[in-house]
């Protein structure tokens, strides 16, 4: 079952495989003993057609905290907006990073793992109210 499921994933995308065999994501992940059977390529495929399904959406419209990237003596960075093909991050600096420095785009490709996987789950609980 696992194989056959993983298969379809491979054909159709994570997108589509629960609604192929008209069961929830969920079960889906049960069927493959877990998300940790997915590639990244899988998941990155999911996560572009969840945000274009949705149109990219910024974290706060979903409810969601905005998504540390990194933090320096100078500056936070934080991920707000998941798009198609990349996030957008804002950049706060100055005293207690209070100060809106800018903003910048980076692709999921060049995101860390940990964060990649992060965007991942935000976007399965989207999924579940599409």
């Amino acid at each position: 079952m696992k194989d056959r499921v993983l298969k379809l994933i491979d054909e159709v995308g994570l997108y589509n495989t629960p609604k192929f065999l008209g069961v929830s994501i969920h079960k889906v992940f049960n069927m493959i003993n877990g998300v940790e059977n997915l590639k990244l390529d899988d998941i990155l495929r999911f996560i572009k057609e969840t945000t274009s399904e949705i149109g990219g959406v910024a974290l706060h419209e979903i409810n969601e905290e905005p998504i540390f990237l990194k933090k320096t003596d100078e500056e936070y960075h934080e991920i707000v907006h998941l798009g198609l093909n990349k996030v957008v991050v804002d950049v706060w600096e100055g005293y207690k990073y209070q100060s809106h420095g800018g903003e910048y785009g980076i692709s999921y490709y060049n995101l860390p793992e940990d964060v990649f996987k992060e965007i991942f789950d935000i976007l399965i609980n989207v999924y579940d109210d599409l």
